[in-house]
């Protein structure tokens, strides 16, 4: 049950609060920890060592990899990557970022809430700082999108993200960067226009094109891999199917904005110019953790568009037969 999660974690130190039956956030690390459709299934991926070594990962000055659902700052190349000839010898996250300093208020009836922060943290091609406020909103969603059997279970949240620029480099391009981990064992399906030929970010990318719509790729691999769409070959959804231990299936379904005609400042670490990219993902082998993640960028902001801009997206959870599972993937995938 989702009550016995929320124990588990809060017996460990990492105190959690629950949105409606199936969601839980955090206020440390700005994150949704758990969506869990049959209230037992847990369809984000937790970082296993929260478990019984929680005070060590939020003491040890090393990035708190908690699992869940976080926010970054993108682009990469300017918020990680200090070197990006060395990408793993000189990647860092800032603690600014992440756990960074969020306050979460809880709205009365415990199905939406609230968290807030400011961050300044190094730009690092600007070899400068930027400053940065940051809000997000979350509202559980009670009901699935269109009807389904009832022999399936559903859980959902709709996020709202805004940023704001308080002072930064004459060159600087920040955007929200949205980070969904997943646990591995599945298949992530991307929706592209025709024509989408995924660009590696790291490693060899492991993808097949299903049809000229749908980008596959398994969350499984050897080594760790990320491949990127820009915004004229992302279309908004990804779909992630897994078979659960009791023979169960799993669907979660990522809603995201593309908007083709703004700007988006992300890009490979090996061609700095090759900006335009929002649509990625990542699979980690067993060294970095058994979790994959899907991920978007909002477009980006600058001194001459400071925002607040806002971005909303979505989390559709379902469990239920392999037949009930590939029927709701299958609405999704013609809308």
């Amino acid at each position: 049950m989702t009550d016995s999660l929320k124990e588990q974690l809060n017996d460990a130190g990492f105190q959690t609060q629950q949105l409606g039956k199936d969601v839980l956030v955090s206020e440390f690390g700005g994150r949704v920890l758990a969506l869990m459709p049959d209230g037992q299934s847990n369809l984000l991926w937790i970082n296993p060592e929260v478990f019984s070594n929680f005070n060590h990962i939020k003491k040890c000055g090393e990035w708190p990899n908690l699992g869940g659902e976080r926010l970054w700052i993108s682009p990469e190349v300017d918020s990680n990557i200090g070197n990006p000839k060395d990408f793993w010898g000189s990647y860092r996250v800032p603690s600014e970022m992440d756990p960074a300093h969020y306050s979460l208020i809880l709205q009365p009836r415990r199905t939406s809430g609230c968290w807030s922060t400011e961050m300044e943290i190094p730009w690092l091609r600007s070899k400068a700082k930027i400053q940065l406020k940051i809000g997000r909103s979350i509202q559980v969603e009670t009901k699935a999108p269109f009807p389904i059997d009832t022999s399936v279970h559903y859980a959902g949240y709709s996020l709202s993200s805004t940023l704001q620029i308080i002072e930064a480099p004459a060159d600087a391009r920040p955007c929200l960067w949205h980070i969904v981990q997943i646990p591995n064992g599945g298949v992530v399906d991307t929706k592209v226009f025709p024509g989408a030929n995924p660009k590696s970010f790291i490693g060899t990318p492991q993808w097949k094109r299903l049809n000229k719509e749908c980008i596959s790729t398994p969350t499984e691999t050897e080594e760790s891999f990320k491949w990127s769409l820009t915004a004229s070959e992302a279309r908004c959804i990804m779909l992630y199917t897994r078979k659960l231990e009791n023979g169960d299936s799993s669907l979660l379904v990522r809603t995201f904005p593309v908007t083709t005609n703004s700007d988006y400042s992300d890009c490979p670490a090996y061609d700095l110019e090759q900006t335009g990219h929002m649509c990625q993902v990542f699979v980690g082998d067993d060294q970095i953790g058994s979790f994959s993640e899907m991920e978007f960028h909002a477009p980006s902001l600058s001194q001459t568009n400071p925002g607040p801009t806002n971005t909303r997206c979505q989390a559709h959870g379902f469990i239920g037969s392999e037949n009930a599972i590939q029927h709701i993937y299958n609405k999704f995938f013609k809308q």
